[in-house]
């Protein structure tokens, strides 16, 4: 299980590298396109690279995390998939229908402040320590429920 984890942590942290190389490169010449004053990423681009980096990568091994416990406790990867989008698209949905005030705490608004720097409802840091706090709970039930699970052939 501890090298699943690691593959992971690899791979999502290549991949989200990747993603940001690739939209960086693709920045400047949109934002020509759309007018967008590009003279203030002259100044501190290499920060802002590494964060927006650090805030992009964090959430999405976390949800990562998240998915692999789901696969863990039910044995299925497709399982996991669709429990994961449900989760985020549906339940999280109703609610913040029926509890709006609590919608920033959940999975999907704790990562998704994490990734935008914070919002209104949750700062920057709260949110790194939820991540975390989910990633953290996500690993060790992994962990757990894969160590003391009976070997069936």
């Amino acid at each position: 299980m501890g090298g699943k984890i690691i593959a992971l942590s690899f791979f999502t942290v290549l991949l989200s590298a990747a993603t940001v190389l690739i939209t960086s490169a693709v920045a400047r010449p949109l934002a020509r396109v759309y007018e967008v004053d590009t003279e203030p990423w002259k100044t501190d681009a290499a920060a802002e690279m590494a964060s927006g980096l650090f805030n992009f990568v964090i959430p999405v091994l976390v949800w990562g995390l998240i998915g692999l416990m789901i696969a863990v406790l039910t044995r299925s990867s497709g399982t996991a998939i669709g429990v994961g989008i449900g989760w985020l698209l549906v339940v999280e949905g109703l609610i913040s229908i029926w509890a709006p005030d609590i919608t920033h705490l959940l999975p999907g608004g704790t990562l998704s402040a994490l990734a935008t720097g914070g919002t209104a409802d949750l700062s920057w840091a709260s949110a790194l320590g939820l991540t975390l706090l989910y990633g953290a709970v996500a690993a060790f039930v992994s962990l757990f429920a894969f160590r003391n699970r009976d070997i069936v052939s």
